[in-house]
C-alpha cells in the first residue's frame, strides 16, 4: 500500500466539519480502510463492490430506506467514486450524505487521495530506481563483472551500455576540530551517513551530470561517479571535458567546511566489462597523492607523472640502475643522503635555474652548488649538462620518496640545517 490507513483517517478528519453523513474509503477489494464510522473499518462494502464493477461515479437513491425530503437537495443519497492510479482501479470513496453535497465531497476527497497516491508512487519509483542504480554501480566495479546481468540492468534503467565511461572517485576525510568534539560529547553531531548523503546530493546537482551517469556512496568514505560520454574521434577533448567536470565538483565541495577531499578519475572505457579498471586507476592516483604529500583537491595523472612511472618500474631497471646509484649515496651507517637528491630534484623542477631553486627551496645558492658538486662526485650524475642525468635525478628522488612513504626504504638522512652556506661547505 502506497498510502497508509493513518493518512486516510487524517484526511477524513480534516474534512469532518464539511461532512454530516458517512464517508468510507476502500481498496480495490472493497475493504473499508478508513471511515467516519470507525466501526465499519475492516468490513467489506457492497456499494464499493458495485462502483468497482461500474468503474465510474454513481449516485444510488436511498429514498426508500431514508425517506423522502421535501427539498430534493437535502435528500440523503449514497454516492460512489472510483479511485484510479495510473489508469488502474485502486479503490473507492463511498459517501452517504445530502444530495447537494455528495458530489463536491467526492471531488475533493478523490483529488486528495489520488494526488497522494501519485506522489507516493513517484517517491517510491525514485527510491526504487536509486536502489537499482546503487546496485548497478557495485556490479560495474566488481573485478569480475557479470556483463550480461549488467547490460540487462542498464536497459531496465534506460541507461545506454555502450557509451564511453570514466570513474570519478571522491575520497572524503571528515574534519574534526575542537567545536566538533564539544558537539560530539553533547550528542549534536549529525551522523556521517547523513553528511555523506548531503554531499551526494550536492554532487548530484552538478550541471554536468545527466541521466546516463551513475553515482553513489562507495565503501563509506568515497563518492563514486560513473560519468558517461558519447563516442568521439578526439579522445583528448573528452579528457578535457572530464577535467572541467571534476574542477566543477571540486569547486562545489570546497564550499563545505566539514570535509577535505581528493578527486581523481581513471581512463575512458567503452565496455562495461572494463569500467572497474577506471575505478582502480582513479584510486591509484589518490593513493599516490596521499603518499606524496598531505594536499587535497582535484588531481590528474599529470600531477604524479613520475610517481606513476616509478610505481611500476621493471625489476631489472631497479636492480641495474636505481639501486647502484642509491648505494653510492649511502653512508657506511646505511643512511641515504637524500638531501643531495632533493636538491637536484628541486633544481630540475626549476629548469636548472639556481636562483629560482634557491628561492623555492629556501636554500643558499652556495649550498645548492655544493650539493650538486657532491652528487656528481659520488654518482657521476650532472643534470646541468645531460637531460638523461636530469631525468635520472627526477626518477631517483621520486623512487626514494615513494619508498619512504610506504615504509620500505632504507634509513635516510635529512637536510642538515647547520650547513655553512657562506663557504659552500656541505656537512
Amino acid at each position: 500500500m502506497l498510502i497508509t490507513e493513518k493518512y486516510l483517517k487524517a484526511l477524513l478528519e480534516k474534512y469532518k466539519s464539511f461532512i454530516t453523513g458517512t464517508v468510507s474509503i476502500t481498496n480495490n477489494n472493497a475493504k473499508i480502510l478508513a471511515s467516519t464510522n470507525e466501526s465499519r473499518e475492516g468490513e467489506l462494502s457492497t456499494t464499493a463492490g458495485y462502483i468497482l464493477n461500474l468503474k465510474r461515479s454513481s449516485i444510488i437513491d436511498n429514498s426508500e430506506l431514508m425517506g423522502r425530503f421535501e427539498n430534493e437537495q437535502d435528500q440523503i443519497v449514497t454516492y460512489g467514486v472510483p479511485l484510479f492510479l495510473e489508469n488502474k482501479l485502486w479503490g473507492t470513496i463511498i459517501i452517504k450524505d445530502a444530495y447537494k453535497k455528495v458530489t463536491s465531497i467526492g471531488a475533493i476527497l478523490k483529488a486528495a487521495v489520488e494526488s497522494a497516491l501519485e506522489f507516493e508512487l513517484f517517491n517510491h519509483s525514485i527510491v526504487n530506481s536509486q536502489n537499482q542504480q546503487i546496485s548497478l554501480v557495485y556490479s560495474l566495479l566488481e573485478d569480475r563483472p557479470d556483463v550480461n546481468s549488467i547490460i540487462s540492468s542498464m536497459n531496465k534503467l534506460e541507461i545506454v551500455p555502450y557509451l564511453y565511461r570514466t570513474v570519478i572517485v571522491i575520497e572524503l576525510e571528515y574534519i574534526q576540530n575542537k567545536y566538533f568534539n564539544i558537539n560530539l560529547n553533547l550528542g549534536y553531531q549529525p551522523s556521517i551517513e547523513k553528511s555523506n548523503q548531503q554531499l551526494l546530493n550536492l554532487v548530484r546537482s552538478n550541471p554536468y551530470l545527466n541521466s546516463q551517469d551513475l553515482y553513489t556512496i562507495y565503501e563509506e568514505k568515497n563518492i563514486v561517479i560513473i560519468k558517461s560520454f558519447n563516442p568521439s574521434s578526439d579522445i583528448s577533448k573528452v579528457y578535457l571535458a572530464i577535467d572541467k567536470i571534476c574542477k566543477s565538483i571540486a569547486d562545489s565541495l570546497s564550499t563545505l567546511n566539514t570535509y577535505k577531499f581528493r578527486i581523481a578519475y581513471g581512463n575512458l572505457y567503452s565496455s562495461v566489462e572494463d569500467i572497474h579498471k577506471s575505478y582502480h586507476e582513479a584510486q591509484n592516483i589518490i593513493n599516490i597523492v596521499s603518499k606524496k604529500n598531505d594536499s587535497f583537491g582535484f588531481f590528474v595523472l599529470d600531477d604524479i607523472l613520475f610517481d606513476n612511472v616509478c610505481q611500476s618500474l621493471p625489476t631489472q631497471l631497479v636492480n641495474k640502475i636505481i639501486e647502484p646509484v642509491l648505494a653510492k649515496l649511502t653512508k657506511k651507517n646505511g643512511v641515504v643522503q637524500t638531501e643531495l637528491l632533493d636538491c637536484a630534484d628541486l633544481l630540475v623542477e626549476n629548469s636548472m635555474n639556481i636562483s629560482h631553486a634557491s628561492q623555492q627551496g629556501y636554500l643558499h645558492r652556495n649550498t645548492i652548488t655544493a650539493r650538486m658538486k657532491k652528487l656528481k662526485a659520488l654518482t657521476g650524475l650532472d643534470p646541468y649538462t645531460s637531460f638523461k642525468d636530469a631525468f635520472m635525478v627526477k626518477m631517483l628522488a621520486t623512487y626514494v620518496r615513494m619508498n619512504q612513504a610506504s615504509g620500505s626504504a632504507s634509513s635516510v638522512e635529512n637536510i642538515n640545517d647547520k650547513e655553512e652556506a657562506a663557504d659552500g661547505t656541505d656537512n
